[in-house]
Parts: structure tokens; sequence; C-alpha cells
């Protein structure tokens, strides 16, 4: 089963200070953070730092999940931007 993992978790644990609580609300459900992933891979890492997640989109078999791989740092910066190219792909995918 495939799932949506937010990167940027709703509950950070500790393990995102690069945002603040005010960034975290206003960019967690953004679609520039968010991957697919296998149900397992997802209920594993709930919380989990960037670079523990990193790791496994690196290894997930899906192309725009191991994308997000090639980020060092995932801050609101890197949410940003993989939304607007999300959103040149989608105006691609999904011609008006």
């Amino acid at each position: 089963m495939v799932t949506l993992e937010h990167i940027l978790p709703n509950c950070q644990e500790g393990n995102w200070p690069q945002f603040t609580p005010e960034e975290a609300d206003s960019y967690r459900k953004r679609i520039g953070n968010m991957v697919l992933l296998q149900h397992k891979a997802n209920s594993d890492m709930k919380s989990a730092c960037w670079s523990d997640k990193r790791q496994q989109c690196k290894e997930h078999g899906y192309e725009l999940t191991a994308q997000v791989a090639a980020v060092s740092h995932w801050n609101v910066e890197a949410i940003c931007s993989r939304q607007a190219s999300l959103a040149k792909l989608a105006v691609k995918a999904w011609p008006v």
C-alpha cells in the first residue's frame, strides 16, 4: 500500500529545530513537503529527522520521492523549491 509521507512531520518531537513552530504549522501540509512511500516505510519513520528520512527516500523506488534525497537540508526553502517544481510538472501532466 502506498501512503503520503509528510517529510516535516505533524509532530516534530524535537527532530526539526530548523523550523519555528509557526513555520512548521505553515509548511508541513504543503505538497512540496510530501512524498509517496510504502506504508511500512512511512509508519517506521514517524517523526524521524531529515537525515533518516532522506536515506529512506533515496532508497525508495518512486522517482519523485527519490529526488528529495538530493536536498542536503530540509527547510522552508527546500519545501518551496520542491513545490514550485511540482507545480511545473503538474501543468505538463494536466494541461488546462
